[in-house]
């Protein structure tokens, strides 16, 4: 094999690395940001692998303790509960992502009966999250 042909691969490989280390920082960065949205829903934790939900319970045991001795112990009882329905952070899901599919569907029914559009496999759209939420719990689409 020529150095070329070597340092391809490496390169390679470096970018395969980079790539899963942003997928894994990104996911990291979710659960961190929604760890008490997520362990209060059944249906997110059966989404994390094991390491994963060790990780979320850690973080929000340990974020806390701190918050509470930061401030949280110094207000009175009543204004003390962090897992009120006001206090979790929960995700956005009218939120703009980039998806692509990974098998066609055919005419797709959004928001309203009026508004359909024609998903075919290998399509890349930009659309709010919702509307396709079900299409990604069944592996139809992967998000970019």
């Amino acid at each position: 094999m020529t150095s070329l042909i070597l340092h391809l691969y490496e390169m390679e490989m470096e970018r395969i690395k980079y790539i899963l280390h942003s997928y894994l920082r990104a996911r990291i960065w979710k659960i961190q940001q929604y760890s008490r949205f997520i362990l209060s829903n059944q249906d997110e934790i059966e989404k994390l692998s094991q390491h994963e939900l060790m990780f979320a319970k850690k973080y929000l045991d340990l974020n806390d303790k701190h918050l509470g001795h930061l401030f949280v112990d110094r207000l009175p009882a009543k204004l003390q509960n962090l897992s009120d329905e006001k206090m979790i952070n929960k995700p956005i899901l009218h939120k703009h992502v980039i998806m692509r599919l990974s098998e066609s569907v055919g005419t797709y029914l959004l928001d309203h009966p009026s508004q359909q559009i024609e998903l075919n496999e290998g399509d890349i759209l930009v659309c709010r999250y919702l509307p396709f939420r079900k299409l990604l719990d069944v592996g139809t689409i992967d998000l970019l």
